[in-house]
């Protein structure tokens, strides 16, 4: 049996779980304008001195790669990973998919998706709640949050 999330715990994974979606698109927003905001030479300007097609190149490949090392990219890939997770034991691809967008509604909000909206039928309301604490306790888990249980 697993250990159940405290409140306060529960409350940064929610936050966590609810802000995905628009960490999510202003990282792609970020890495898109990072890797058009400086021009590759063309064969109509000339390069720089001392400088080549290959530097402008490595000089975005860098940038991109710190965005993925940053603190906002590991927040969205442990809801990702997390997620990848959740119903992992159900076969049907399509009841996975059900399970993991259903999971994700109830923790952005509880109120205007709660469980008999969710048309999730093959899993019960016990258990769809037991997955939901353990997709929780993934995503702290994920981002080495320190209390959140094994």
């Amino acid at each position: 049996m697993t250990e159940r999330l405290g409140y306060y715990d529960r409350q940064i994974a929610l936050w966590h779980v609810r802000a995905y979606a628009s960490r999510k698109k202003a990282f792609e927003t970020l890495r898109r304008s990072v890797a058009s905001a400086m021009p590759s030479p063309s064969a109509d300007r000339p390069v720089p001195s001392g400088g080549s097609v290959s530097d402008s190149t490595a000089a975005k490949a860098e940038k991109i790669e710190r965005l993925y090392e940053s603190r906002e990219y590991v927040q969205i890939r442990a809801v990702e990973d997390a997620l990848e997770t959740a119903g992992a034991d159900i076969r049907g691809r399509s009841e996975r998919q059900k399970l993991r967008r259903a999971l994700m509604l109830n923790c952005a909000d509880r109120k205007t998706y709660p469980f008999h909206r969710l048309g999730i039928d093959f899993v019960s309301q016990r258990d769809f709640f037991r997955r939901r604490d353990r997709f929780l306790a993934e995503v702290l888990r994920r981002l080495q949050y320190g209390t959140a249980p094994r």
